[in-house]
């Protein structure tokens, strides 16, 4: 029996970050991967806080002044945004 509750609290152990991972935020795409400078979203300025948590919407105008912005398209595949630049999502789905 105390091998029995060894093996099942090891088990426990090797499962649990594969489940917190599960929990992570799909990437879609349009999410801001990476910021370098000032950006912004229709005037809303953009900080490393909205980094992977910030994701362009239908319609929405992404523009860089003195910065970078790099955008995921689809999963692997990005778009990188140098200064002065100006990016309008039409449609996420591919």
């Amino acid at each position: 029996m105390p091998r029995l509750k060894a093996l099942l609290l090891s088990l426990a152990t090797l499962c649990a970050p594969v489940a917190l991972a599960q929990s992570a935020n799909p990437a879609v795409p349009g999410t801001i991967n990476y910021i370098e400078g000032s950006a912004s979203i229709d005037g809303r300025v953009l900080n490393q806080k909205s980094v992977g948590s910030v994701s362009l919407e239908p319609g929405q105008l992404l523009q860089t002044a003195n910065g970078r912005v790099e955008v995921l398209l689809t999963p692997g595949v990005f778009l990188r945004m140098g200064e002065n630049s100006a990016l309008k999502l039409i449609s996420p789905t591919y």
